[in-house]
C-alpha cells in the first residue's frame, strides 16, 4: 500500500485552495491597491511560517482548514496576499504541513507535480513552458512553474515557486494581468524568500574554552 498517496491528494485539493483565494479575493478587495513604484516593498517575516519575504504592500492574511482525507485531522492553509493595480496583481504566499513527510526523492517528486496539476488544472490553465526542477537553498526539491489562465475576459499570468521542508509545503505565486505583466517584478518578489531557522532549532553554541 502506498502510504503516501493520501498526501498527495491532499496536495492538489489544497493548492486548488490557495490559488482561488488568489485570483478571487483580491479583485473583489480594492480597497488594499496601491501601486508598486510609491514606495519601497516591505519585509515580512509573518509568526509561524520560518521564512521571510518582500510585497509592495501589507498582505491581507487568510487561513483556511480542510479535511481532504477522511479520518485525518484538517489541513490548515495560511496565505498572505497583496494586491496591487486595481486587482490585477496579487502576491500569494501560502504555506501548509503535510500529515508525514515525504520519505524519499520520488514521493516529494509526486507531491510537487501534483501541486502543479492542481494550480493550473482548476483554473483551466495552460503552462507557457516544462516546470523546472529546482533545488531551494542547494538542499529542498521544488519546481518553478509559469502559466496563464483567463478569468473575466482578461488573461493572466502567473509565475510560481513550489518546494517542501520536510512534511511542510511553501508556495509563492505572482499573479499578473497579461498586459501589465513584468518579470523582473515577479522574480522580485518571488526571488526574495528565505528561511529563518528559529533559534530553537540552531545548533548549540560551544562554550568558551576554561
Amino acid at each position: 500500500m502506498n502510504t503516501f498517496l493520501a498526501p498527495n491528494v491532499a496536495t492538489r485539493l489544497v493548492y486548488f485552495a490557495l490559488i482561488m483565494f488568489g485570483f478571487l479575493l483580491p479583485q473583489s478587495v480594492l480597497a488594499q491597491d496601491e501601486t508598486e513604484q510609491k514606495k519601497e516593498w516591505i519585509q515580512l517575516a509573518p509568526t509561524g511560517a520560518r521564512a521571510k519575504f518582500i510585497m509592495p504592500i501589507k498582505p491581507r492574511y487568510i487561513e483556511r482548514s480542510f479535511a481532504p482525507i477522511q479520518g485525518e485531522p484538517p489541513v490548515k492553509v495560511r496565505l498572505h496576499l497583496a494586491t496591487t493595480n486595481q486587482g490585477l496583481t496579487t502576491y500569494i504566499f501560502g504555506y501548509h504541513d503535510l500529515h508525514e513527510a515525504p520519505k524519499d526523492n520520488k514521493t516529494i517528486d509526486a507531491v510537487l507535480e501534483g501541486a502543479i496539476r492542481g494550480a493550473v488544472g482548476n483554473v483551466n490553465g495552460q503552462l507557457l513552458n516544462n516546470p523546472k526542477q529546482w533545488t531551494f537553498a542547494k538542499a529542498y526539491r521544488g519546481r518553478k512553474f509559469e502559466y496563464h489562465f483567463v478569468s473575466k475576459d482578461k488573461r493572466f499570468i502567473v509565475m510560481s515557486h513550489v518546494f517542501l521542508i520536510g512534511k511542510r509545503q511553501y508556495q509563492l505565486n505572482s499573479v499578473m494581468e497579461a498586459t501589465i505583466f513584468q518579470k523582473v517584478i515577479a522574480e522580485k518578489f518571488l526571488d526574495s524568500f528565505q528561511l529563518i531557522i528559529p533559534e530553537d532549532d540552531s545548533p548549540p553554541r560551544p562554550r568558551p574554552s576554561t
